[in-house]
């Protein structure tokens, strides 16, 4: 009989982080020492391996195929095989050799739920669901299938449905971290962040957890203003899995917030070349270089963050830094399309289109367009008559207007 496909998953663990092995031939020694079985399952397992570790994964997939020429039907074969895709990024390939696997055991709840992770991947989520409601029907304490389905209810706006099932996987194991990350993520959805950081605490203290928690517990942290707290957080996912530009993002961000710019500049300039597309982490950083007063730094940031997004908040910098050059031309322009996309957009605040409307009316002081200015802050006042810098720049054009007639 061959093993089980949990302990493929523990040995392959022992192997890679294994901080005693070489790291350049980590696991075919420790493997071939420590591990024998027949050759079909030695194959398997040496991909799994493969696969853990992110190495060589095209010659797991190599020993997979030998795997299957020598037992054709060998169920954990097309499991590591859909697994290894699922490393590649190839989630039609991953999901076929796991429907190979559901054919050859209709009624092993492993099955199902393995493949339905595969649909999650290919956002098929309405056959991801029906593979978990699997799961459940032949193994009713299947506590993942619970937290699983809980995300899917989530996505589908499904909250109570979602919290249900969240709730029912730790009834069913109080000790189960996973579940506890879910929930937490789940009530950090839905702004409830002392109760998600609740959930999450207690996620890191069951462990052994994924990194990605302490990349949600610096979220939670950085959006209850506990700046110092989510940079731990989020340094701790960096070592771990440095690649990721959103961590960066965020740590930048918290540095911001704690004036440490230089740190800050540092962090989104590493976002930014993790990932050039994203205009959070340009604007992020040119909100820094405003602070510090570096317009024409700021200036390019803003032009990149504008050209990849359009952010009425990016205008608004854009245009203050143009104007802090004495580039009042430019400084106007950008005013004026922050204002359009202020016009098809009701969630700006009235307060930030009187702020822009007064920003430009200034703008048009110096360049000495009296009647354009007294306009902008008549509008202003329009949509905040508590904007006192836009009355006290109304009356006084007012007054030099009725005098020069």
């Amino acid at each position: 009989m061959a093993p089980s496909f949990k302990p493929i998953i523990a040995n392959a663990q022992d192997i890679v982080w294994d901080k005693t092995v070489e790291k350049d031939k980590p696991w075919t020694i420790k493997f071939n020492k420590e591990i024998v079985f027949n050759d079909v399952d030695a194959y398997i397992y040496r991909a799994y391996c493969y696969a853990r570790i992110d190495k060589n994964l095209e010659e797991g997939l190599e020993d997979i195929d030998k795997a299957l020429d020598l037992q054709p039907n060998n169920l954990l074969a097309y499991t590591a095989k859909g697994y290894i895709y699922r490393r590649q990024f190839k989630f039609e390939e991953s999901k076929t050799n796991l429907n190979k696997g559901v054919e050859l055991t209709p009624k092993n709840a492993a099955e199902y739920s393995i493949r339905s992770l595969g649909y999650m991947l290919l956002r098929q989520n309405d056959k991801a669901e029906a593979d978990i409601k699997k799961v459940i029907e032949i193994n009713p304490k299947a506590t993942d299938a619970y937290y699983r389905i809980g995300y899917l209810y989530e996505i589908k706006k499904d909250y109570d449905s979602a919290l249900k099932n969240y709730n029912k996987a730790i009834e069913i194991d109080p000790n189960l971290g996973e579940a506890y990350e879910y929930r937490g993520t789940f009530y950090n959805s839905l702004d409830e962040y002392e109760q998600s950081l609740k959930d999450l605490n207690k996620s890191i203290q069951l462990g052994p957890t994924g990194v990605t928690v302490y990349y949600k517990r610096g979220l939670i942290y950085y959006n209850l203003r506990k700046y110092t707290n989510s940079i731990e957080d989020f340094t701790k996912f960096i070592e771990l899995k440095e690649q990721y530009w959103q961590a960066y993002f965020y740590r930048g961000l918290a540095y911001g917030s704690l004036s440490q710019n230089d740190k800050s500049i540092s962090d989104l300039t590493k976002a930014i070349y993790l990932n050039p597309t994203k205009a959070e982490s340009f604007s992020g950083r040119g909100t820094v270089y405003f602070r510090l007063g570096k317009y024409e730094e700021a200036i390019k940031d803003f032009k990149v963050s504008t050209s990849l997004y359009t952010n009425f908040y990016d205008y608004d910098y854009l245009g203050s830094a143009y104007a802090e050059l004495g580039q009042y031309e430019d400084a106007l322009d950008t005013f004026t399309t922050a204002l359009e996309i202020a016009s098809d957009d009701e969630t700006i605040p009235a307060e930030s289109i009187s702020s822009i409307f007064k920003k430009r009316g200034e703008m048009y002081i110096l360049l000495n367009d009296f009647q354009s200015a007294l306009s902008d802050f008549d509008s202003a006042l329009y949509f905040d008559e508590n904007n006192k810098e836009a009355l006290d720049y109304y009356n006084f054009l007012t007054e030099k207007l009725n005098m020069s007639i």
